[in-house]
């Protein structure tokens, strides 16, 4: 699918922060998350404990509604500053390192933002339930590629072919963004809510769409939902 880019109309010094690409979590642990974490329940100790794995928390998956919070594991290594030992023993194991929980944990707020992004598309009943998350989310991304004319932004074309801008919820809808144009001049920038609002209510795309090349479903909007935004 092409890929283009749209001129930024003011010269404003809005233009996101750089994304360390070193710290973002693999595609395997993106995937895990999304296809196996999202959807699991888990038996979770309250302290670290020695075990074959060294000193570690070490949580199994509950296959009842009994366990805790898909997030709880996490959330606990990552506070306790300690590895995270999943399943220890079977063919599922897993061994994460802090900052990957904390990873996970970032790709959780992410998939919770895309549910809300569907709701406000879907259900326009339920906007006003939805929209301070989609408004206030912290970590959105654009697409950035250098030309003769300064920095400018990744577009998507729709089924219409209008360019519309492309937005990231998550690294790793970015990366596939990167992976299906093979554009790897292309840069991150990471924009809190209200500055992405602001950046695209300058713009003169007819509007945007939420993660082209998935692994989310594609949501697109028109161009009024940066200032909607805005004014809420």
């Amino acid at each position: 699918m092409r890929r283009g880019f749209a001129r930024r109309r003011s010269s404003s010094p809005l233009e996101g922060r750089n994304v360390d690409m070193t710290a973002i979590s693999s595609k395997t642990l993106a995937n895990l998350t999304r296809q196996r974490f999202v959807a699991s329940r888990w038996s979770v100790p309250a302290t670290p404990s020695e075990g074959p794995r060294g000193q570690a928390l070490y949580v199994s998956t509950q296959h009842d509604e009994a366990g805790s919070h898909a997030e709880a594991p996490f959330a606990a290594a990552a506070a306790l500053a300690v590895p995270l030992v999943i399943d220890c023993g079977t063919e599922h194991e897993l061994r994460l390192v802090p900052e990957e929980s904390l990873s996970v944990l970032a790709l959780f707020e992410a998939i919770g933002v895309e549910d809300a992004i569907d709701v406000l598309r879907f259900e326009p009943e339920r906007q006003a339930e939805v929209l301070p998350a989609v408004r206030d989310y912290e970590s959105y991304i654009l697409a950035y590629a250098k030309t003769e004319g300064g920095l400018s932004i990744g577009l998507a074309p729709d089924d219409d072919g209008l360019e519309l801008v492309a937005v990231f919820t998550a690294p790793d809808a970015y990366q596939a963004y990167v992976e299906e144009t093979g554009q790897s001049e292309l840069a991150p920038r990471v924009f809190t809510g209200r500055d992405l609002w602001t950046v695209l209510s300058r713009l003169p795309a007819p509007g945007m769409v939420f993660n082209c090349s998935g692994p989310a479903q594609p949501v697109a909007f028109a161009s009024k939902l940066a200032k909607t935004m805005l004014a809420a």
